[in-house]
């Protein structure tokens, strides 16, 4: 939606060895900040369906915000599983073609 903006902050307390993930949104009527939670567990029977989401968006802001929270996480470091796999195999590729011109290279030396 034009005119909002998400901002996202993760931030690691050392004292109390907490993750404390801040929701922010600007937008026409100003800043504001997402309602301090406290995330419990309850025990639920197995595939359950009766059960509340954790956080609920309306989806007409999903993708911009998951699109924020995405880069949030990143900027500490954290990476997807198919992000690791895909820059290794990029790595892996690296390498092959310096080789590749290392051989290519030597060949048009040796002529």
């Amino acid at each position: 939606m034009l005119g909002r903006k998400y901002i996202i902050k993760i931030r690691h307390n050392p004292m109390t060895e907490a993750i404390g993930i801040y929701f922010g949104m600007q937008d026409s009527e100003g800043f504001k900040v997402a309602k301090s939670v406290k995330l419990e567990y309850e025990k639920i029977d197995e595939g359950a369906l009766d059960v509340e989401p954790t956080l609920t968006i309306p989806s007409y802001l999903g993708s911009d915000f998951l699109k924020t929270l995405l880069n949030a996480i990143e900027n500490q470091g954290i990476k997807s599983e198919s992000t690791s796999k895909t820059e290794g195999l990029l790595e892996a590729t690296k390498y092959h073609l310096e080789d590749m011109r290392k051989i290519v290279f030597e060949k048009q030396e040796r002529k």
